[in-house]
């Protein structure tokens, strides 16, 4: 799962690889879910056009523009509205319950982003066991913060000290990253 964020600024495939060439058609590729409230998504998406991954699915609000959610599921993406919550974002737990049900049946979710969908489902307590990648690379503003220094909110505003402790910290290095796996304490 990522955000509409991400679809626009990296405009990602959303597909598993292994690393020894030609093994990729082996795998059962996950199912890309994208969280867009007002229906951004690029029509010349990868996700769109590429056919080394599934089509998505776009969960978006139910005052989006029907045109355009036409227009992509023509296109082969299927759109779901739902509900947003009291300050006009997706609902999570509506969204969390409807991807547990049929037709879905998702019972395991990758939450990879970027940083505004991270700090929701870490502020609203929905996240079971966090993995962490460290590249040695700078981000910019949009990146969710891992000192604490500056803590603001994507919107601006100071963070508030909600975010989970973690437990059972592990970590591995796999070439020049570091990842870091743990489960959060409630």
């Amino acid at each position: 799962m990522v955000g509409i964020g991400t679809i626009i600024n990296d405009d990602p495939r959303l597909t598993a690889r292994l690393l020894e060439i030609g093994e990729e058609s082996k795998i059962n590729q996950p199912q890309p879910i994208i969280l867009d409230s007002e229906l951004r998504f690029p029509l010349s998406a990868k996700l769109l056009t590429s056919n080394e991954c599934k089509s998505p699915w776009i969960f978006t609000s139910h005052n989006c523009d029907n045109e355009k959610r036409k227009i992509l599921e023509q296109l082969g993406a299927k759109v779901i509205p739902i509900d947003s919550d009291q300050i006009g974002q997706l609902s999570l737990t509506h969204l969390l319950s409807i991807l547990h049900i049929q037709p879905f049946s998702i019972k395991h979710l990758m939450v990879e982003g970027g940083a505004r969908i991270i700090q929701s489902f870490l502020k609203n307590e929905l996240i079971d066991l966090l993995i962490v990648t460290t590249a040695p690379v700078f981000v910019g503003p949009e990146a969710v913060s891992a000192t604490g220094d500056n803590r603001k909110t994507i919107e601006g505003n100071e963070a508030e000290n909600t975010f989970p402790n973690l437990e059972s910290v592990k970590y591995e290095q796999l070439g020049k990253d570091i990842i870091m796996i743990a489960n959060i304490l409630r």
